[in-house]
C-alpha cells in the first residue's frame, strides 16, 4: 500500500479487493472542429493564391505546386472532420450506454433499503499521478466532495449496500458497509494506463451483471 493509507483504519498489510476500470480517464465527449475549420480556410487561401499566379510554393517557385499543396491540406482537413465526427458519435454512444447502465445499477442498489445505525465515512485517496484530473466519484448517485490539494474525495453513507461509480471513469463497485469501522478508505491508482481502486478486504463486494467482456481484458473484479 502507499503512504496515503498509513495511519488509517485500513492496515497496510490487510487483504485488499481490487476493481479495475475498462479504460483510463473517460470524460463526457465534446465536439470541436475549430482547428479544422481554420485549416480549411488556410487551404482555400493557398488554392486562391496559387490560382492567381501571384504566389508560389516556397522552395519550388511554382504556383501550381501551391495549388496542389492547398488541395492536399484541404483534403486532410475534411478527412479530419469526418474522422472526429465518427469518433465523437462512437464515444458519445459508449458514454451514454455507461450512464444508462450506472443509473440502473444505482436504482437497484438503492432498492435494497437497509440502513446503518450510524453513518460511515467513505474516503478515496488518489496516487500522486492521479490528483490532476477530476474523476467525479459518486457514492449512491451523490457526487463526493473533492479536495484537490490533498488528492482526496470524501462522502458518507447511511446505507448497508452502496454503489461507487465515477462520472469520468468506467469503473463501478457495489459493496456492503455493515460491520465496518467508522471510515472506509479506498485507494485510486493507475496501472499501465488503466485505473483501478483498492477497497478494504473487510468489505463485502457484491457482484453484478456487466456486459460480456473480451477475455483478453482485465477482469472487473480481482481478489488479491
Amino acid at each position: 500500500m502507499t503512504q496515503y493509507l498509513e495511519n488509517t483504519n485500513n492496515p497496510v498489510n490487510e487483504n485488499r479487493i481490487t476493481v479495475m476500470s475498462k479504460a483510463g480517464f473517460a470524460p463526457e465527449p465534446k465536439r470541436s472542429y475549430a482547428g479544422d475549420i481554420w485549416g480549411i480556410i488556410v487551404s482555400i487561401l493557398l488554392i486562391i493564391g496559387g490560382a492567381s499566379g501571384q504566389f508560389v510554393l516556397r522552395g519550388t517557385n511554382s504556383s501550381a505546386a501551391l495549388i496542389v499543396a492547398g488541395f492536399l491540406f484541404l483534403a486532410w482537413d475534411i478527412f479530419s472532420i469526418i474522422y472526429k465526427n465518427n469518433t465523437f458519435k462512437k464515444t458519445e454512444a459508449e458514454y451514454s450506454n455507461r450512464k444508462i447502465r450506472v443509473s440502473k445499477l444505482e436504482r437497484m442498489v438503492k432498492a435494497d433499503g437497509r440502513v446503518l445505525s450510524v453513518p460511515v465515512n467513505v474516503r478515496i485517496v488518489c496516487d500522486k499521478g492521479l490528483t490532476i484530473l477530476d474523476y467525479g466519484p459518486r457514492l449512491n448517485g451523490t457526487p463526493m466532495t473533492r479536495d484537490s490539494k490533498l488528492g482526496e474525495y470524501s462522502g458518507s453513507t447511511w446505507y448497508v449496500r452502496n454503489i461507487l461509480t465515477f462520472e469520468n471513469l468506467d469503473l463501478t463497485a457495489v459493496f456492503e458497509a455493515d460491520y465496518y469501522p467508522a471510515e472506509i478508505v479506498i485507494r485510486l491508482f493507475s496501472d499501465k494506463n488503466i485505473i483501478g481502486i483498492d477497497l478494504p478486504g473487510g468489505l463485502n463486494l457484491i457482484p453484478y451483471e456487466t456486459p460480456q467482456q473480451n477475455p483478453q481484458q482485465i477482469p472487473e473484479n480481482i481478489q488479491r
